[in-house]
């Protein structure tokens, strides 16, 4: 909700501070063991910097201003019921601005697709088996 010019501006300070609960585990995956296993991982950090955040943002912002263009086969896939990187922001990025990835939606499924329940990590999957053989 921040102007981009103060964004900006406050990546370039050096304060930050660490801000708990940013990200909903429990969009991670319809198996409740992802949210488990991420919150017992010991390289996971549980807690993001405002700086990290603000950067982040910056980035985000830089990246889809403009395509990528890749210059070999590139490929996209997101799950309809992503609710950790914005579901409709992807779909418009890759349908209007960067139509040079192969965009591929897997309805229901949420931001890790890979760590799904059977129901969308199966086709999921299958897709990856397909793409790259």
């Amino acid at each position: 909700k921040l102007p981009y010019s103060v964004v900006q501006f406050l990546a370039q300070g050096n304060l930050s501070l660490s801000i708990p609960g940013l990200v909903d585990l429990k969009g991670l995956s319809h198996d409740p063991q992802v949210a488990i296993d991420y919150r017992n991982d010991k390289n996971n950090c549980l807690k993001l910097h405002t700086k990290l955040v603000l950067n982040l943002l910056k980035g985000v912002k830089e990246i889809y201003s403009r395509p990528i263009s890749p210059k070999c086969p590139a490929y996209i896939t997101v799950g309809t019921k992503d609710e950790v990187v914005s579901y409709k922001t992807n779909v418009s990025y890759f349908r209007d601005i960067e139509k040079d990835f192969i965009f591929k939606e897997f309805e229901g499924a949420m931001h890790e697709i890979h760590n799904e329940i059977s129901t969308y990590r199966g086709p999921f999957i299958k897709y990856l088996q397909e793409i790259l053989a």
